[in-house]
């Protein structure tokens, strides 16, 4: 995942010249539509794997694998809306019109700010199917008898997730 962030990083140093910049209706409506992708493919993935484990006969192999599928287009569509977003000139939107191209870290901050908001979204999306998979992966190792597996709230995950990337 780190090199997902690294990418996103060096995406956002890209200098992308666009003679004329969408206005700000235009670069709202794209990132809600970066947004709503993320949130499409992470209730997607949610809803076959989530059944699926459910199910206490389902093969944990083939949905950890399906869950992986779709969880790397997910990270595709991240770095992909990134470029879309820089493509349409959102950070010669945002450099410019907030005024932060003298100050360089809180310019990159602000280009890197949709593709941070839908790292937290991804991960909001995914602590379900963790939460599931920890259980059931749990529950194949305890010894018996033992049902109170300590499993991390979406708060701690969420804080995890950003420490660690």
């Amino acid at each position: 995942m780190q090199i997902l962030v690294l990418l996103a990083f060096v995406i956002a140093h890209v200098e992308v010249v666009v003679d004329e910049p969408a206005g700000p209706v235009q670069l709202a409506v794209a990132m809600v539509g970066y947004w709503l992708g993320l949130v499409l493919l992470g209730g997607f993935d949610l809803l076959c794997n989530r059944k699926a484990l459910a199910d206490e006969h389902a093969a944990v192999i083939a949905v950890f694998r399906r869950h992986h599928i779709v969880s790397t287009l997910t990270r595709i569509w991240l770095l992909g809306g990134m470029v879309g977003l820089l493509a349409i000139g959102y950070r010669q939107s945002c450099l410019e019109g907030l005024g932060v191209v003298q100050v360089q870290l809180l310019g990159v901050l602000v280009v890197l700010l949709p593709f941070l908001v839908g790292l937290v979204i991804m991960w909001l999306l995914d602590y379900p199917f963790h939460k599931i998979l920890r259980r059931r992966l749990a529950e194949t190792i305890s010894p018996a008898g033992e049902t109170d597996f300590p499993c991390w709230s979406r708060w701690q995950y969420i804080t995890f997730s950003l420490r660690h990337h």
